[in-house]
């Protein structure tokens, strides 16, 4: 009997552990990043990024006063900080800043 009570206590945290539960909310999933773009004086960098179906994106607004706004999508004008976005569709989703056009725009490709 002791060894069955054990065993369910060792399985509850297991799974606890595998759903984000140890360390955020309980059962709370994180979505993966996958790519991080620099937004800096009049650029992206990097222009271009592949990520998974399900992974996101964050843009992390370094120097000068930008937004990233797609289809869909819009940061606001920013300073600092950072915008994240989770991509949940296989696509080409183009993306600029609307404060420095023409010459500020980037495309985001999800695969599977």
């Amino acid at each position: 009997m002791k060894r069955r009570v054990f065993a369910a206590i060792v399985a509850s945290a297991a799974a606890a552990v595998f759903a984000g539960g140890a360390e955020g909310s309980p059962g709370a999933a994180k979505v993966p990043t996958g790519a991080t773009v620099q937004v800096t004086d009049f650029l992206f960098v990097e222009e271009e990024v592949k990520i998974k179906k399900g992974e996101k994106v964050v843009w992390s607004f370094v120097e000068g006063k930008h937004n990233v706004t797609g289809k869909g999508f819009k940061s606001g004008n920013k300073t600092s900080g950072k915008y994240k976005l989770p991509f949940d569709k296989i696509g080409t989703y183009k993306y600029r800043c609307t404060l420095h056009q023409p010459d500020m725009d980037g495309v985001v490709k999800v695969v599977r």
